[in-house]
């Protein structure tokens, strides 16, 4: 409820009134969980011209968006969106964050493997987007090694994002063994 929010954060207004939030859209496409090829290009397809219609009908609106199969969803079908998508990254409307190929379990994959798909999704998207991420993209996985922002950073990252940072549980943080 926006009216209880409001409440609970009243006594903050003075110190936030001096910050600037900025809100970026992004869509998060499971490009293999529980359904077909077929319906995850649908909605690859779905989100993109939607994010694209919004940004060109709302200047002020900006959008980012990861993983090269993805974006080429949008290139080998679509191909005048996919010329749109990347006036918009030329415009700096448009952020590319596909660091990775795709947004890959943390947990499984080596050092090696997660430094190839940076390595590739940067070639792809120097050649294909005109630009590579800077942005080490992980909002779905559930959880990551140590050394994960080192490679990040080696990789040209020079920013890590990620969700599920806490445990969760009834609690929270502190965690509780």
């Amino acid at each position: 409820s926006a009216t209880r929010a409001e409440k609970l954060l009243a006594p903050f207004a003075g110190r936030t009134r001096a910050m600037t939030v900025h809100l970026i859209g992004h869509t998060h496409i499971d490009l293999d969980w529980q359904w077909t090829w077929k319906d995850t290009v649908l909605c690859a397809r779905r989100d993109i011209r939607a994010a694209v219609e919004l940004l060109e009908d709302f200047p002020e609106l900006r959008f980012s968006l990861s993983q090269v199969p993805v974006y080429q969803v949008a290139r080998e079908l679509d191909p005048a969106l996919f010329d749109r998508v990347r006036r918009l990254i030329a415009e700096g409307r448009w952020e590319n964050v596909a660091s990775t190929w795709v947004e890959g379990d943390l947990n499984m994959a080596d050092g090696e493997a997660v430094v190839r798909q940076m390595r590739y999704a940067a070639q792809w998207g120097e050649r294909e987007l005109g630009c590579r991420a800077t942005v080490f993209w992980a909002p779905d996985t559930f959880g990551h090694p140590g050394n994960m922002p080192q490679l990040a950073m080696l990789g040209g990252c020079d920013t890590y994002f990620h969700w599920r940072g806490n445990p969760g549980g009834a609690d929270n943080w502190p965690v509780r063994w």
